[in-house]
């Protein structure tokens, strides 16, 4: 199977998914708006699933960066095609924009590990229904926030002033705000490539990272291990029934 990649910025990929993807066999199409300044593809045609990972741009500013209205009328194409979707962090916040629900700045951000809790809807949820614990220190590295779509199942909620961390439209599209990927390498990375808004919005955060890692990132991977590794499921699942259909 072949899933579409879509990276703002090249360390803010795969990360915890890269083994999960590796142990099924998957294919990707890596797609660099930002820092190649690849065109988006205008549709679905030729792929299985598509992923969208995070990016300093706003999920509404078109006029800095028209490319986020292309991905978001794709992320509408691939779900009208029974294509699987996993929007992280903007990536979920364009998935939120694809089905006209309201992005915008939160009260406050969330840097670093903040915990989130499952829903009651997530306990029979393909993603989250097996072994996935009903709450989790997941990496928050944000300022926006979304309402949930009109239709939406909301799968994982967090702080009241960001109150929907995951959601579900239809069987086949994901959001979630956390950035469950993120490897420890990752995270240091952000944060120094980040600083003055880390040290503006959260300055406690750098001298305390490593202790959360120590004590959040190995059920943070699990975590990614287990959800990422049912999307793919999801994804090769939807192809074979394409394919029998065909």
């Amino acid at each position: 199977m072949r899933i579409l990649v879509i990276q703002h910025h090249s360390n803010s990929g795969m990360g915890h998914l890269l083994d999960p993807a590796a142990e099924r066999g998957v294919e990707w199409s890596q797609v660099f708006p930002l820092e190649r300044g690849d065109a988006i593809p205008s549709s679905p045609s030729g792929f299985d699933g598509l992923t969208v990972f995070g990016g300093t741009p706003h999920a509404n500013d078109d006029a800095t960066y028209p490319h986020l209205k292309e991905i978001a009328s794709l992320i509408g194409a691939f779900h009208r095609d029974d294509k699987p979707v996993l929007g992280i962090c903007l990536g979920s916040q364009l998935v939120a924009r694809a089905f006209g629900a309201r992005v915008y700045k939160a009260r406050q951000s969330e840097i670093g590990f903040y915990p989130v809790r499952l829903s009651p809807a997530a306990k029979h949820d393909v993603l989250l229904r097996d072994g996935v614990l009903d709450s989790v220190h997941l990496i928050e590295f944000h300022y926006d926030t979304f309402d949930l779509p009109k239709g939406a199942t909301q799968l994982m909620t967090g702080a009241d002033y960001a109150p929907v961390q995951a959601f579900r439209m239809g069987e086949t599209t994901y959001a979630f705000q956390p950035h469950f990927e993120a490897t420890p390498t990752q995270v240091r990375e952000w944060l120094v490539g980040s600083r003055r808004w880390v040290e503006t919005e959260h300055p406690s955060v750098p001298a305390r990272i490593d202790d959360e890692l120590a004590r959040h990132g190995q059920g943070a991977q699990e975590f990614a291990r287990r959800v990422g590794g049912a999307w793919f499921d999801l994804v090769a699942a939807r192809r074979r029934a394409r394919n029998g259909r065909e």
